[in-house]
């Protein structure tokens, strides 16, 4: 997750990362829905987390990034996939 702020100048890279157990049978589109769609679902409240702490710490005014529709992002990512 890369994030700026121009108007503070301020610049970061946040990398986090989730290991999921998956069954072995599962289809290529499965494995995207399940990591595309539910793998970010689970980690990104963790990520808007870290990063609101992190803002906290040295500024007064803290970042917070957006809710994101995680449905709707897999099935954008499948259209293009497809194209």
């Amino acid at each position: 997750m890369n994030f700026n702020d121009e108007s503070k100048n301020s610049h970061g890279i946040l990398v986090v990362t989730g290991q999921f157990d998956l069954e072995d049978n599962l289809t290529e589109d499965q494995l995207h829905i399940f990591l595309g769609q539910n793998g970010a679902a689970i980690l990104y409240p963790y990520v808007r987390s870290i990063l609101s702490m992190i803002t906290a710490l040295d500024d007064n005014r803290v970042k917070i990034l957006p809710t994101l529709n995680f449905v709707n992002l897999a099935k954008n990512n499948k259209i293009k996939r497809e194209q």
